[in-house]
């Protein structure tokens, strides 16, 4: 039986309500600090549950700003602009993406692109523009947000 392949991870990269660096997500953790509060993006008059976790006040441009000047400069020139014409959601995804590539220090490598890749995993942001597209779409067809597709 021949060996599975190696994968290895080599960068890492958080934007949470706490913070959106690793350090600083660390740092909150260790201090016992909890994001858990009242839900506010949200009407919870229907649900049980009423409290959550949640960056619905997060403000993107500040991360943006930081990764622009850590990154190369046509790297930086095509993250933003695909965060201008991405959601919200996939926005944040493509920072993540881009500052665990970062961390691990691959802008410098010579890496193959076939054997390479980018996971981001655990968020829920997507369920909210799924959720707000279908309610736009039963209240008025026509419009519908053009980026829910991406």
């Amino acid at each position: 039986m021949p060996l599975p392949r190696r994968i290895v991870i080599t960068g890492m990269a958080a934007i949470t309500p706490l913070a959106d660096t690793l350090d600083g997500f660390r740092d909150a953790l260790i201090a016992g600090r909890s994001a858990v509060r009242a839900l506010t993006y949200c009407d919870t008059d229907r649900i049980h549950v009423k409290i959550g976790s949640d960056i619905t006040g997060y403000d993107p441009a500040i991360k943006l700003a930081r990764l622009r000047t850590a990154m190369p400069e046509d790297a930086s020139r095509r993250l933003t602009s695909l965060h201008r014409r991405f959601p919200w959601s996939s926005g944040l995804a493509m920072m993540t993406g881009c500052d665990a590539w970062l961390d691990a220090g691959l802008f410098e490598a010579r890496i193959d692109p076939l054997r390479a890749a980018t996971i981001v995993a655990g968020h829920n942001i997507n369920t909210n523009l799924v959720m707000s597209n279908v309610v736009q779409f039963l209240e008025e067809p026509d419009f519908i947000d053009p980026l829910y597709s991406l």
